[in-house]
């Protein structure tokens, strides 16, 4: 298949590029003429958004260890997880990053391999509340999601895992509990990622 093609219902079309997408956008976007013309500028001058890396100075400190191995087991060779939400309800997104664990034991033997909870602070700062929020974790931890699922005002927070799942409620005072047994979820299966959703409509996740 050529570069930049689709094939869909035995024809081949042409996919837009990300400048292309971005000059279809911004004629849109632009003031038109008084005719009702577009009044179409070069996508080129305009202004290119820059990001800056600033992780360390905001106290993002994190880093992922996947503990390695030789033989380089499947999990080694994937990304962690994370999950933004405001977990303290102060109206700043706060950040949790999913760990590993030993191999082949997949126990958090060392601080190294918890799972971190960073609480933003405000002024681009963030603090690591890991150990007082109750978070640092059990096991190979890969995927996290967030959300009220007992509709308390607070968001939870879900961490899936190889052979081990763990649920943590909010008790809204910076702290989290485990209730995996006693939500009925606790799996021996490899979980990956997770997400929550009414699917029958009775307002509960």
């Amino acid at each position: 298949m050529i570069p930049g093609i689709i094939s869909t219902v035995g024809r081949s079309l042409p996919t837009l590029s990300r400048r292309d997408f971005l000059a279809a956008a911004c004629a849109l976007l632009l003031p038109q003429r008084p005719k009702g013309k577009l009044d179409l500028k070069r996508v080129s001058a305009l202004s290119p958004i820059r990001f800056r890396e600033v992780a360390q100075q905001s106290g993002l400190d994190f880093v992922l260890h996947n503990n390695p191995t030789p033989r380089k087991h499947m999990i080694e060779t994937m990304a962690g997880g994370l999950a933004a939400f405001d977990y303290n309800n102060d109206g700043k997104i706060d950040i949790f990053f999913t760990n590993g664990a030993a191999i082949p034991g997949l126990e958090k033997n060392s601080p190294k391999f918890f799972n971190r909870l960073y609480r933003n602070d405000g002024g681009m700062k963030f603090t690591d509340v890991t150990l007082e929020a109750g978070v640092a974790g059990a096991g190979y931890s890969m995927g996290a999601s967030a959300a009220d699922y007992n509709n308390d005002g607070y968001t939870d927070l879900f961490v899936a895992g190889v052979y081990r799942n763990i649920l943590y409620r909010n008790l809204g005072n910076g702290k989290f509990e485990d209730v995996t047994e006693a939500a009925g979820i606790k799996s021996d299966k490899w979980s990956v990622a997770a997400g929550w959703l009414d699917y029958d409509n009775d307002g509960w996740l």
